[in-house]
């Protein structure tokens, strides 16, 4: 018989960690496959991924408009941080206000029943 050739045909030598799951082409790793008068039947060379080897990611190119939209959320962030402190300034001024129109309102009632408690008596 003619003996093969070794074009696209490999012989498995190397130690792969899962023994007993067969290959692509249904033989297992450790039990070389032999047939009539050859020691050993050369594999077909199937490609397999590996888990041992790094996965590479690839990044997508980003978004354009990325860098101006980011640029509008810091100045529209420092608006609305201005705004909140003008917001807080104006609250204590008008709770300042309550505060004296309160204290004028309870002085003025306390008048009021000084005056009508003199004119009573």
């Amino acid at each position: 018989a003619a003996a093969p050739s070794s074009a696209g045909l490999v012989t498995e030598t190397k130690d792969v960690p899962k023994v007993d799951e067969p290959q692509a082409g249904g033989t297992m790793v450790d039990e070389p496959q032999t047939g009539g008068t050859q020691s050993e039947a050369p594999l077909l060379e199937a490609p397999q991924p590996e888990s041992s080897l790094p996965v590479v990611q690839t990044q997508s190119p980003g978004n354009p408009l990325a860098g101006l939209l980011n640029a509008i959320a810091v100045i529209a962030s420092g608006v609305l941080a201005g705004l909140y402190g003008t917001s807080r300034q104006e609250k204590e001024a008008l709770q300042s206000v309550v505060s004296s129109v309160n204290h004028l309102q309870t002085t003025l009632t306390l008048t009021y029943f000084i005056i009508l408690a003199d004119i009573l008596v």
